[in-house]
C-alpha cells in the first residue's frame, strides 16, 4: 500500500474546557487550546497529510464502537465509563449508547463534573499511587479495608469532579486521617454503586440486558463482577482504556461489527538458545516442583493483560506462592493479588456463575478456594482467564498437563517495567529476577 491509499482514523481527544485547558487526553492529537470541531479537523498534523483521508471520531463513540463492534451481540446497551472524553464539541465522562445491527445511537452522556473515573483516580493519587496506573492498586487494596468513610462519600456527592486533582487537598486530608485500606474500600464501594446504577439505567433505556463496556473504568473487575451477578450478559472490551480506541475508530468509520476471537496480535520471535524441550509438559513439571517460570510464546498479547504468551507462571496450590512471587520476582507490594488461568471446561469447579472469560477482565467469587489459595484474594474473589485449546493451544496443553486445571498467571515484567516483548527482554528479566526457569517457544533456560 502507498500512503495515498490509506484512510487514517483518529479519536478526537481534547482538553477539558471547564477548568484545565492545556491538559490533553490521549496521545493521537494535541491542540494548544480548546478548539471547536471545525477548527480541530483542519488542524491535521503534517505527518498525516500524506494519507488519502484523515477521519476524526468522537472519543466516547470510539469507545462505544470498540466494545459493541467486537462483541457477539446484535443488540446491546453500551456503557462508556472513563475520566474524560468528548462528544463532538462537548466534554463528557462517558455515556450510554444503544447498539443494534451495525448502528450505534447515543442515548445519554455522563456529566464531566460527575466523573467517577476522576474521583477514583484522584483517590488513587491521594493514596500515593499514580493516576492512570495505580487504580489497580486501589482496587487490590480495597478488600483489606472494612470501615466505610462517610466523609469520602460526602466529598463525592458534594464536590465537582471534572479533574482528578480538583479536590486533592481534601482527599489527602482524609487519607491522613483514615487508614489507606478504608479509603480504598470506600472508594471501591462508591464506584461499584455508580457503575451498577449506570448499567441499570442503560438497560432500561436500551431495553436489553446485553451490556457492552468500554472506557478505563471498565478495567474494574469487581464492578464488572457485580453486573454479571445481577444477571446481565456482560461483554467488556479487552482493552477498554484509551489504548484500545484505535480499533473503535476504524470500526466506526467502516460501520462494522467484527467479533473478537483473539488478542494475540503482537510480534513473535525465533529463539535457538537453551535446551530444546516439550514446552507444555516441561513447564507443568517445573511448576509441580514449586518453580516460578517465565513463559514466552508466539505472538504477544494486545492490551493490559498477560494471557499466556508473556506470562510468569507458578503453582496456585501453594499458599505461600503469592508472597514468593511478589517478593522475589515482581518486587511489588505484598498485598497485590494474582490471577489464575484455568481450563474453560473446568471453570465451574473453581468459580461461581462460571462463564467464558478469556480476557481476565471480570471478577468471580471463588469456589474451592482452599485448593488454589495463591490466586484467591482476601475477599474470596478471583480474576480468571478461561482457556480453551482453539484460543491458545500450547498454553491449554500446559494447564491440562498440570496437576490441577489451574495455574497462577501474572504479567512477565518487574514492578514499574513494561511487559516483555522480545526474547532479549525476557532473558534480561530472567537474569535480574528470582525466576527459576525461562521457556521461550520450545527452548528452556534454567539458573
Amino acid at each position: 500500500l502507498n500512503p495515498g491509499d490509506i484512510e487514517v482514523t483518529l479519536s478526537e481527544n481534547r482538553p477539558n474546557p471547564l477548568y484545565n485547558i492545556g491538559n490533553h487526553y490521549g496521545n493521537l492529537l494535541h491542540v494548544p487550546f480548546y478548539l471547536k470541531e471545525k477548527a480541530l479537523k483542519t488542524n491535521v498534523p503534517a505527518y498525516l497529510k500524506k494519507f488519502k483521508k484523515t477521519v476524526f471520531v468522537p472519543h466516547e463513540l470510539s469507545h462505544a464502537r470498540s466494545a459493541f463492534g467486537s462483541s457477539s451481540f446484535n443488540k446491546a446497551a453500551i456503557i462508556v465509563m472513563d475520566g474524560a472524553g468528548t462528544d463532538h464539541a462537548k466534554a463528557v465522562s462517558g455515556g450510554i449508547f444503544f447498539g443494534h445491527g451495525n448502528e450505534i445511537e447515543p442515548l445519554e452522556y455522563c456529566d464531566i463534573r460527575r466523573s467517577i473515573g476522576f474521583f477514583y483516580g484522584g483517590l488513587t493519587v491521594a493514596l500515593d499511587f499514580q493516576f492512570n496506573d495505580g487504580e489497580w492498586k486501589t482496587m487490590g487494596l480495597a478488600p483489606y479495608g472494612g470501615n466505610y468513610i462517610q466523609e469520602l462519600e460526602n466529598l463525592w456527592k458534594m464536590e465537582r469532579w471534572d479533574t482528578y486533582y480538583r479536590n486533592m487537598e481534601k482527599m489527602k486530608a482524609l487519607a491522613a486521617k483514615h487508614k489507606k485500606e478504608d479509603m480504598a474500600f470506600t472508594a471501591q464501594k462508591i464506584l461499584e454503586s455508580e457503575v451498577v446504577k449506570l448499567c441499570d439505567r442503560a438497560a432500561d433505556l436500551a431495553g436489553t440486558k446485553n451490556i457492552c463496556i468500554a472506557g478505563g473504568v471498565g478495567l474494574n473487575v469487581k464492578a464488572n463482577m457485580l453486573l454479571v451477578e445481577k444477571g446481565y450478559d456482560v461483554f467488556v472490551y479487552p482493552n477498554p482504556g484509551d489504548s484500545g480506541l484505535a480499533v473503535g475508530t476504524a470500526l466506526e468509520f467502516q460501520k462494522e461489527k467484527k467479533k473478537i476471537d483473539t488478542i494475540y496480535y503482537g510480534p513473535e520471535y525465533d529463539f535457538i538458545a537453551g535446551e530444546k524441550v516439550d514446552p507444555s509438559q516441561t513447564a507443568a513439571t517445573l511448576l509441580e516442583k514449586g518453580k516460578v517460570i517465565g513463559w514466552f510464546q508466539g505472538k504477544m498479547e494486545w492490551g493490559p493483560r498477560a494471557l499466556g504468551n508473556r506470562s510468569i507462571l507458578a503453582d496456585p496450590t501453594n499458599a505461600n506462592m503469592k508472597d514468593i512471587v511478589n517478593r522475589k520476582v515482581k518486587y511489588r507490594e505484598s498485598w497485590r493479588p494474582f490471577a489464575p488461568s484455568m481450563l474453560e471446561d473446568k471453570a465451574n469447579l473453581y468459580i461461581e456463575n462460571a462463564k467464558k472469560s478469556p480476557y481476565m477482565i471480570i471478577g468471580f467469587r471463588a469456589k474451592r478456594a482452599e485448593e488454589i489459595p495463591a490466586v484467591v484474594h482476601v475477599d474470596g474473589t478471583t480474576r480468571p482467564q478461561t482457556v480453551n485449546r482453539n484460543q491458545n493451544r500450547r498454553y491449554y496443553d500446559l494447564i491440562k498437563a498440570f496437576k490441577i486445571p489451574v495455574v497462577m498467571n501474572t504479567s512477565f515484567n518487574l514492578a514499574g517495567e513494561p511487559i516483555v516483548c522480545t526474547p532479549q527482554d525476557a532473558v534480561n528479566t530472567f537474569r535480574k529476577s528470582g525466576l527459576d526457569a525461562l521457556i521461550i517457544n520450545d527452548r528452556l533456560l534454567e539458573k
